[in-house]
């Protein structure tokens, strides 16, 4: 599972930066933000669920309500578990996986941390959802978010460390005919690392009040939630994307990894 085995030596760099939180602001100018994301809808009224592609585009403006920066250095210890479940297509299957993380990571580590974050007016961001349902139809709506609290985050740093992980997850694919979640198979593994590490991380998470609608429908009301993280790391570079949350009957998620 090529997918799990990124999630693995990711620890490393959450861990590692975990005293923190996530992008110094650009004051006075224009941020221009876009995104396109696949995902999973579901109606809460009719039990329908579908997949979609998700676009939308804005841009952050002005000074930051709140701003701060961090400096550590120490030792560090951490060794806990945690539970997680995601779900995701594979062109043909849509696919649940469910599972439980164990790691153990000790070292010593310095870095500094930068936190910036709005809760002044921000303009709208606009942009289209179009939905195939597992019925065979579809649904477009134009989309409308408007910012309510926009937090951005960066971290670099540099440490020595050891670590190990360990994981066990269950797979299940969704039956359209019996519309019910199947068993496949039990997946296990482990992963190890050990030497000097250099990382940084950025981040961008806006809570959104959220507008869909439909040519010719009532706007529908509700929450979406931005996640955008980037890791620069000796160990695994890349970034992950997440849109979650429900507008009206619709349980929206979206996620990504780019590596």
């Amino acid at each position: 599972m090529k997918r799990i085995q990124m999630l693995i030596p990711i620890l490393v760099i959450l861990m590692l930066t975990s005293f923190t939180t996530p992008v110094l602001a650009a004051k006075g100018k224009t941020e221009k933000i876009e995104y396109t994301l696949l995902g999973t809808i579901s109606d809460l009224n009719t039990g329908k669920w579908g997949t979609i592609s998700l676009t939308f585009n804005g841009g952050l403006k002005g000074t930051p309500d709140f701003e701060e920066s961090y400096i550590f250095e120490g030792p560090v210890d951490y060794v806990g578990d945690y539970d997680y479940e995601y779900y995701w297509f594979d062109g043909i299957l849509d696919w649940k996986t469910v599972g439980h993380h164990w790691y153990e990571i000790t070292g010593y580590e310095s870095y500094r941390s930068y936190k910036a974050k709005w809760y002044s007016p921000q303009s709208t961001f606009n942009g289209k959802l179009v939905a195939i349902w597992n019925d065979g139809s579809t649904s477009t709506f134009s989309v409308g978010l408007s910012p309510l609290i926009i937090e951005k985050f960066k971290d670099e740093g540099s440490g020595d460390i050891d670590a190990s992980f360990s994981f066990v997850q269950d797979l299940y694919w969704w039956n359209t005919e019996t519309e019910e979640w199947v068993y496949d198979r039990t997946e296990t593994g482990s992963d190890s690392y050990s030497g000097s590490s250099t990382y940084g991380t950025s981040s961008l998470s806006i809570q959104f009040s959220a507008k869909l609608q439909s040519k010719g429908g009532p706007p529908i009301q509700g929450m979406l939630s931005l996640a955008d993280f980037t890791y620069s790391s000796d160990i695994l570079p890349g970034r992950s994307l997440s849109v979650s949350g429900i507008i009206g009957q619709y349980d929206i998620s979206c996620y990504s990894w780019i590596s």
